[in-house]
């Protein structure tokens, strides 16, 4: 019985490698986004938090240069944030292509798994028609001779 042997055995291995590396970007760009998420909300909890106190010296009295340092110092600590939400878009963008690049890769290795299956298919089919055939000459040479 000869063995199945297919052609495009590196090529399988190839697309398999690159689904694996597509897979890995693809995990570190979620990471990436959720870590840029966590950070974002833990800024807009301080942010919060110093608006919270803000509040309560004003309640207390403050005088109008400090009021002023701590409004301008919200005003910077805001726009820090809308920053990190920019970088947030960026990350999830790229997080998107990963994703688009780790789908096709899954296809590319999908395509050439299908054909190794039908190729294995066909192999083992004519393997067994051809013992079918040893069979029927065996028998047949048996009752003639």
């Amino acid at each position: 019985m000869a063995k199945f042997r297919f052609s495009l055995e590196s090529v399988q291995k190839y697309k398999d490698q690159q689904l694996d590396q597509a897979k890995s970007e693809y995990a570190e760009a979620k990471n990436a986004v959720a870590a840029q998420k966590a950070l974002i909300e833990k800024m807009r909890l301080e942010y919060a938090d110093k608006r919270q106190h803000l509040n309560e010296k004003k309640a207390q009295g403050l005088k109008i240069r400090e009021l002023n340092e701590h409004q301008r110092y919200l005003l910077l600590y805001q726009e820090k944030i809308e920053d990190e939400e920019i970088r947030l878009g960026q990350l999830e963008r790229k997080a998107r292509a990963c994703e688009k690049k780790m789908v096709d890769a899954k296809v590319e290795s999908k395509s050439i798994e299908t054909l190794h299956d039908r190729r294995l298919d066909e192999f083992n089919a004519a393997e067994k028609k051809s013992e079918e055939n040893f069979i029927e000459e065996f028998i047949t040479n048996k009752m003639f001779h």
